[in-house]
């Protein structure tokens, strides 16, 4: 489902620029462009997850059901959702 969902979305909707968090900051000029700033590195973060939004109104192409192996994806999932980190973890 999730890939059929993807594949359309590739052929109907226009490309989508990558956002500025998540674009390559190793080159002289990149920080004057915004590239790479605000981006906060998920394993410093407990369970190696922090809440940050990269884009706004991104799709969700995959939704696991609760058959089979699927069921602990997505209570994984939702205890992710679940947690308000702000700051990084001291391990």
């Amino acid at each position: 489902m999730g890939l059929e969902r993807a594949s359309e979305a590739v052929k109907n909707e226009a490309v989508k620029q990558v956002p500025d968090p998540l674009k390559d900051a190793h080159y002289a000029g990149a920080k004057t462009l915004g590239h790479g700033q605000n981006y906060q590195y998920a394993h410093d973060f407990k369970d190696h997850y922090v809440k940050q939004t990269y884009a706004p109104n991104l799709a969700q192409y995959y939704v696991p059901t609760e058959l089979g192996y699927e069921a602990k994806i997505k209570a994984w999932m939702e205890h992710l959702k679940s947690l308000e980190q702000t700051t990084p973890s001291e391990d």
